[in-house]
């Protein structure tokens, strides 16, 4: 127990020697012994060691305690078990054993006995060695009342300073190491730990003097053990023999062994009415902790509690203090970050006041937001980039692309995608549900705060840029499509007004021009075809993407009124105009879908006021299309029979039908024209017999085969084909109608 006490055992002198006399050494040992008390019970156990060596003339003597069920030297039980050896053997509690060089002297029945090795005495002095182990008995528990009565005196003192020192400490570790130490030393007792409440159970947060690892983690359930019978109580408990109690459960038996526990005590730890840990303590000697010893560990345990709660609220107080403190410096930042994009939105604000182009717009964000700023339309194509990106344009373009297009529906919010140290933001450029372009910012770090709120606002800007020259372009197309109606479908006088008001547009007829007409289906679930065109959103997605087609931006005016789309085109071969056009019409039913369309498109013209005549064309060469499958367009020259026979159907300019057919036959110069036009008339009342015809006209049937390969060669029919031939038939009918007249 205390050093001192040992020291001061070990410093007694020896006494003198008693001689053969055993009543004279039982005397000697006695008094030897209770001089000893004074060292408390510690003392005692050296003293009697050594006294009972000289009494009984022995080799050495050890004196035995059982602990945890096991005899054991009473200097080993502050240290961990090692091998047994074969001077240390087995002893049955209360069972000490005789053999011819060893005694066994019992000094408390089942607790304490001496192992006297050697020994070389007579009867009387053997059987007076029952008279000395009571003798060591007593002293032994006088000498534990002197430890008791040594506490006694200075606890109230102790547990003030002990008080002192707990209280001081606002960190609960500490808390609980110092209750362990401090309570350890108080109740003289070998092991000590707090057990604090998890859930149902107790779960050891602290402990010292324990041998094993598995005391350190210990956890007990209501009811299991000394700690889990407080906690199931409520009530201070102690037990004088852990391992042969039958008043706590066997579950922690074998660790008692390990620990070799003799006895145990425990105390609730309490806080607003409730169990909220455990204060134990072990003893590895023979003792018995007293009401005295159960009192001041209950104190200790009130005085734990106090510590821990007010080390949670110092703990709870300084939490919120460092969260009041990370608040106070959050709403710091955010005010100055709202201060700043007030400012910078008044100066936006100011800019589009001013009529500033969209790229002194992105110049002034990309300079507020330290990055690169790209503003893209809805097709992600670059409208400005600031400050100028360089040779990087490409690579952030593709990567704003990448992120963009993963998005499979319109985003109400940024998207941000970050890698090493190239961070990319895009913004939508919203108006309403309707997406407008993007605004892309790429930085070296992520996108800050203000960052998110400068590309928001300037976002909001560009959309009503954005829309302002839509609405500019809408009027422009508008009157663009005023002017195109009038030239296609007006009479002389408004055709002409309608082309100078074209011409003071800069819209610049040079060479042949063509007509094409197109009609726009919407369908899908619900919906018939001809159902029209959804909204104004598909009118004008279908009119934009028309003007980007390769057909559109070298066309003279296109224009989209209800659902037809109408053009001015340069003229060229059938074919590429059919290739185009159709083309044209998969990029719109990509951009707008649900959406179909069939296109016609008239011969050339290179005289402009001969456009409605065009546009007469181009709507037979449309009907022709409908009434076909898998070929969306058609051209008037392509058409055939079926072509003639629609225009017919209508008010047809009957001299245009026969030009067309007859071609430059109609321009050959009388009378060649006219024997040409009477040969073929012939030729086809004859069956297309040359010999029939050659013999009606009394010539030679050369000069028939002659003939009729001129008029092949003039009209750029093959009369060898059934169709031409009829269209030959029809085109001489209609000049020689128009000749009669």
């Amino acid at each position: 127990m205390a050093a001192s006490r040992l020291d001061h055992a070990h410093a007694m002198p020896p006494p003198q020697d008693a001689g053969a006399d055993p009543l004279m050494a039982l005397e000697a040992l006695t008094k030897r012994v209770a001089a000893s008390v004074e060292g408390g019970s510690h003392g005692v156990f050296a003293e009697a060691e050594r006294a009972l060596a000289e009494f009984a003339k022995a080799r050495a003597v050890r004196i035995l305690v059982n602990a945890a069920g096991s005899w054991r030297p009473w200097r080993q039980l502050d240290t961990p078990d090692t091998p047994r050896s074969d001077s240390a053997p087995e002893l049955a509690p209360g069972a000490p054993l005789l053999a011819d060089d060893r005694i066994v002297a019992t000094i408390r029945a089942g607790c304490i006995v001496a192992l006297i090795d050697h020994a070389a005495i007579g009867e009387a002095r053997r059987q007076a060695l029952n008279v000395a182990a009571n003798c060591i008995d007593l002293a032994i528990t006088t000498g534990e009342r002197q430890d008791s009565s040594s506490r006694n005196a200075t606890e109230m003192q102790a547990l003030q300073n002990v008080a002192g020192r707990i209280l001081q400490s606002s960190d609960i570790e500490e808390i609980l190491l110092l209750v362990s130490h401090e309570t350890k030393r108080l109740l003289a007792s070998d092991i000590c730990g707090v057990l604090m409440r998890v859930g149902d159970e107790v779960v050891m947060r602290n402990c010292v003097g324990h041998f094993s690892a598995e005391l350190a983690k210990l956890r007990m359930k209501p009811g299991k053990g000394v700690a889990g019978r407080v906690l199931a109580t409520s009530e201070p408990f102690a037990v004088a023999n852990y391992v042969e109690s039958d008043a706590i459960s066997p579950d922690f038996i074998p660790l008692a062994r390990i620990e070799k526990v003799r006895s145990a005590a425990a105390a609730p730890i309490v806080s607003r009415d409730a169990v909220i840990g455990v204060l134990e303590v072990w003893r590895r000697r023979p003792s018995t902790y007293t009401e005295q010893d159960a009192n001041l560990l209950l104190a200790l345990a009130g005085l734990a509690s106090l510590a821990i709660v007010n080390a949670e609220l110092l703990q709870s107080r300084a939490c919120a203090a460092a969260e009041l403190a990370v608040v106070n410096a959050t709403l710091a930042q955010r005010c100055a970050t709202i201060e700043n994009s007030a400012k910078f939105q008044e100066k936006i604000v100011q800019l589009m006041l001013s009529g500033r182009p969209l790229s002194v717009l992105a110049a002034t964000t990309a300079e507020h937001v330290e990055g690169t700023v790209l503003v893209l339309d809805r097709d992600l194509a670059i409208e400005t980039a600031q400050p100028d990106p360089g040779e990087s344009a490409g690579a952030i373009l593709d990567l704003a692309r990448s992120i963009i297009k993963k998005v499979n529906r319109i985003p109400d919010q940024a998207i941000v995608m970050g890698a090493g140290d190239d961070h990319v933001l895009a913004q939508p450029v919203l108006a309403g549900a309707e997406l407008l372009g993007w605004i892309v910012w790429r930085g070296d770090a992520e996108p800050s705060e203000t960052t998110r709120l400068a590309l928001s606002h300037v976002s909001l800007a560009v959309a009503m840029l954005l829309l302002e020259r839509r609405s500019a372009a809408r009027a422009r197309a508008e009157t663009v499509q005023a002017v195109l109606w009038d030239l296609l479908e007006g009479d002389e006088v408004v055709s002409a007004a309608a082309l100078d008001r074209a011409r003071e547009m800069n819209v610049s007829f040079k060479g042949k021009v063509c007509v094409l007409v197109a009609t726009l289906e919407s369908f899908g679930p619900g919906k018939d075809r001809g159902a029209g065109l959804p909204d104004g959103t598909t009118h004008d997605r279908v009119l934009d993407r028309a003007r980007l087609a390769d057909l559109g931006r070298s066309a003279h005016m296109v224009g989209l009124r209800g659902d037809q789309l109408r053009m001015i085109c340069k003229a060229a071969d059938a074919e590429s105009l059919c290739a185009a056009a159709a083309r044209m019409i998969h990029d719109i039913r990509l951009e707008a879908s649900g959406v179909s369309l069939k296109a016609g498109i008239s011969g050339p013209c290179g005289d402009l006021r001969k456009l409605p005549a065009c546009f007469r064309e181009a709507t037979v060469a449309l009907e022709v299309a409908q009434y076909r499958h898998g070929q969306p367009v058609a051209c008037y020259s392509d058409i055939g029979v079926l072509g003639l026979l629609i225009n017919l159907r209508g008010k047809t300019d009957i001299r245009r039908v026969s030009e067309e057919i007859l071609g430059e036959l109609t321009s050959e110069p009388q009378p060649s024209r006219k024997i040409l036009l009477e040969t073929m008339q012939t030729f086809f009342e004859c069956d297309c017999s040359q010999i029939a015809t050659a013999a009606k006209l009394g010539v030679h049937q050369k000069t028939i085969a002659y003939r009729l390969g001129k008029v092949s060669r003039l009209t750029g029919l093959d009369l060898a084909r059934h169709q031409d031939r009829l269209l030959a038939d029809i085109g001489i009918r209609l000049s020689l109608t128009l000749e009669a007249k």
